[in-house]
Protein backbone atom coordinates (compact mmCIF):
# COMPACT_ATOMS: atom_id res chain seq x y z
CA UNK A 1 0.00 0.00 0.00
CA UNK A 2 1.09 3.35 -1.00
CA UNK A 3 0.90 6.18 1.13
CA UNK A 4 0.43 9.96 0.24
CA UNK A 5 3.27 12.18 0.67
CA UNK A 6 2.49 14.14 3.77
CA UNK A 7 2.13 10.50 5.52
CA UNK A 8 4.14 8.43 7.27
CA UNK A 9 3.71 4.62 9.14
CA UNK A 10 4.21 4.52 13.00
CA UNK A 11 3.79 1.43 15.30
CA UNK A 12 1.33 2.08 18.06
CA UNK A 13 1.12 -0.98 20.66
CA UNK A 14 1.80 -2.66 18.04
CA UNK A 15 -0.26 -1.81 15.42
CA UNK A 16 0.57 0.06 12.15
CA UNK A 17 -1.04 3.53 12.08
CA UNK A 18 -0.76 6.81 9.99
CA UNK A 19 -0.18 9.86 10.79
CA UNK A 20 0.11 13.72 9.39
CA UNK A 21 4.03 14.64 8.71
CA UNK A 22 4.11 18.35 9.81
CA UNK A 23 6.83 20.24 8.05
CA UNK A 24 9.30 21.73 10.41
CA UNK A 25 9.92 25.30 10.19
CA UNK A 26 12.93 27.06 9.32
CA UNK A 27 14.80 27.33 12.68
CA UNK A 28 12.53 24.89 14.48
CA UNK A 29 14.52 21.54 14.31
CA UNK A 30 15.41 19.12 16.93
CA UNK A 31 18.90 20.87 16.14
CA UNK A 32 17.51 23.88 17.09
CA UNK A 33 15.63 23.16 20.42
CA UNK A 34 19.02 21.15 21.55
CA UNK A 35 20.78 24.44 21.16
CA UNK A 36 18.48 26.66 23.04
CA UNK A 37 18.21 24.09 25.76
CA UNK A 38 22.03 24.35 26.35
CA UNK A 39 22.00 28.20 26.65
CA UNK A 40 18.88 28.03 28.67
CA UNK A 41 19.13 27.55 32.44
CA UNK A 42 17.93 24.63 34.06
CA UNK A 43 14.48 25.44 35.71
CA UNK A 44 13.91 25.24 39.49
CA UNK A 45 11.84 23.00 41.29
CA UNK A 46 8.61 23.91 41.90
CA UNK A 47 5.71 22.87 44.55
CA UNK A 48 3.71 19.84 43.53
CA UNK A 49 1.22 21.15 40.91
CA UNK A 50 -2.45 20.33 41.85
CA UNK A 51 -4.91 19.26 39.18
CA UNK A 52 -6.98 22.70 39.75
CA UNK A 53 -3.84 24.62 38.51
CA UNK A 54 -2.55 21.91 35.90
CA UNK A 55 -5.90 22.35 33.52
CA UNK A 56 -5.64 25.89 34.50
CA UNK A 57 -2.39 25.70 31.71
CA UNK A 58 -4.21 23.98 28.89
CA UNK A 59 -3.79 27.33 26.10
CA UNK A 60 -1.24 27.70 23.33
CA UNK A 61 0.15 30.34 25.17
CA UNK A 62 0.11 28.62 28.42
CA UNK A 63 0.94 25.23 28.30
CA UNK A 64 1.87 22.71 31.06
CA UNK A 65 1.38 18.90 30.91
CA UNK A 66 1.85 15.48 33.12
CA UNK A 67 4.07 12.79 32.19
CA UNK A 68 4.72 10.04 34.36
CA UNK A 69 4.14 12.20 37.74
CA UNK A 70 6.40 15.00 36.24
CA UNK A 71 5.18 18.68 35.44
CA UNK A 72 6.03 20.13 32.29
CA UNK A 73 5.58 23.87 31.25
CA UNK A 74 5.93 22.61 27.02
CA UNK A 75 5.00 26.34 25.92
CA UNK A 76 8.39 27.09 24.52
CA UNK A 77 8.38 23.35 23.01
CA UNK A 78 5.36 23.73 21.09
CA UNK A 79 6.53 24.93 17.75
CA UNK A 80 9.60 23.03 17.62
CA UNK A 81 7.47 19.29 18.63
CA UNK A 82 7.55 17.40 15.44
CA UNK A 83 4.34 16.47 15.13
CA UNK A 84 2.72 19.39 15.25
CA UNK A 85 1.35 21.53 17.89
CA UNK A 86 -1.80 20.77 17.25
CA UNK A 87 -0.83 16.63 18.64
CA UNK A 88 1.36 18.57 21.60
CA UNK A 89 -1.34 20.48 22.79
CA UNK A 90 -3.80 17.44 23.22
CA UNK A 91 -2.20 16.96 26.64
CA UNK A 92 -1.98 20.63 27.49
CA UNK A 93 -3.32 21.27 30.92
CA UNK A 94 -3.82 17.54 31.24
CA UNK A 95 -2.01 13.82 32.01
CA UNK A 96 -0.33 13.25 28.68
CA UNK A 97 1.30 9.98 30.55
CA UNK A 98 -0.16 7.94 28.33
CA UNK A 99 -0.46 9.44 24.83
CA UNK A 100 3.80 9.98 25.34
CA UNK A 101 4.05 6.00 25.98
CA UNK A 102 2.42 5.08 23.25
CA UNK A 103 4.96 7.25 20.98
CA UNK A 104 7.77 7.39 23.17
CA UNK A 105 7.34 4.99 25.57
CA UNK A 106 11.21 3.46 25.13
CA UNK A 107 11.99 6.59 27.32
CA UNK A 108 10.61 8.82 30.22
CA UNK A 109 9.78 12.19 29.96
CA UNK A 110 12.71 13.50 31.64
CA UNK A 111 14.77 12.47 28.47
CA UNK A 112 13.27 15.87 27.31
CA UNK A 113 13.07 17.88 30.30
CA UNK A 114 14.13 21.89 29.99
Amino acid sequence: MELESDESKIMIKGEVSKRKKVPIQPGFGPLDWMRLCERSPKPKPRPPVTLEELKAHGTPEDAWTVIHGHVFNITPYLRYHPGGQAELLRVAGKDGSELFSNYLGFCSGLTFAR
